[in-house]
């Protein structure tokens, strides 16, 4: 992996100058952009943002940031993300196991992000599953959109609904609520079981806090973690993966004031009874 940090001395496309720069092809350079792994912050000035036209023309002080990583490079992009509502201010898209919600500065085109992107959006990520996790992510179309549904995932007014597939090491009750600190800050997730069987159950999960793999970590403090967990729990591997996935997201509308419930129930996990 190689990383290029360049300050824009004079104006030109930015296809030439990463080439001059780094010495690699035409070819590698386009694919680098289209991949967006290629960064600019206009003027040295701001955030970084991806660019993928390689026909974009650079200014003086413009900040430049490139990765080159062969094997990023070499996996496939993905393109066929599906839309389960969409507003002219935002979506929920249905995000697969094994799929990132953002990519990398080394590329993104194997995340969700990259895929409403190519759908002809112009996504912001307001919140996301973790790789392993399928299920409802809320995309912002723009600026203010992404304002304004962040700040109700802040204020905790956005109801998420998970469903898990669990193995039971211990004693696990038909409802509980789940409030063991993570990373020393506060963190709730509350729980039902839908079924059981004899060292399975499955579980309707809701995520009051969102520290980093709350529901999975939780499951594991309780000796009930999710079936194919990769990090947490014993004994509950699994061949079809994360048994984990996002359900539902239920809020109110910013521009319509109207109860919004959005639900994909063909993310079911069965038990063998």
């Amino acid at each position: 992996m190689k990383k290029f940090k360049i300050k824009v001395s004079s104006e030109g496309d930015v296809s030439s100058l990463l080439q001059s720069s780094s010495r690699l092809s035409a070819d590698v350079v386009t694919k680098m952009l289209h991949y967006g792994a290629v960064k600019v912050k206009v003027g040295g000035k701001g955030s970084f943002k991806r660019i993928r036209d390689p026909r974009y023309r650079l200014r003086k002080d413009d900040l430049l940031e490139a990765v080159y990583d062969q094997k990023v490079l070499a996996l496939a992009p993905f393109t066929s993300a599906q839309c389960l509502y969409d507003s002219p201010h935002y979506g929920v898209w249905l995000k697969p196991a094994n799929i990132m919600s953002q990519g990398t500065d080394a590329g993104d085109q194997t995340s969700l992000m990259y895929a409403v992107e190519m759908a002809g959006k112009t996504p912001f990520l307001v919140h996301r599953l973790d790789r392993e996790t399928q299920g409802l992510v809320l995309v912002a179309y723009n600026s203010k959109a992404t304002h304004l549904l962040s700040e109700l995932f802040l204020q905790n007014k956005i109801k998420k609904i998970y469903h898990a597939l669990v193995k039971v090491h211990g004693f696990l009750e038909n409802q509980g609520v789940i409030e063991f600190p993570l990373d020393q800050q506060e963190a709730k997730t509350s729980y039902k079981v839908l079924d059981r069987s004899q060292d399975k159950a499955l579980l309707e999960l809701e995520l009051h806090t969102g520290r980093l793999h709350q529901i999975r970590r939780h499951l594991d403090l309780i000796e009930a973690p999710v079936m194919g967990d990769p990090k947490y729990g014993k004994g509950n591997k699994n061949k079809d993966g994360l048994a984990l996935a996002s359900i539902s997201l239920e809020f109110i509308d910013p521009w319509s004031g109207q109860k919004q419930l959005l639900e994909h129930k063909d993310y079911k996990f069965y038990l063998k009874h």
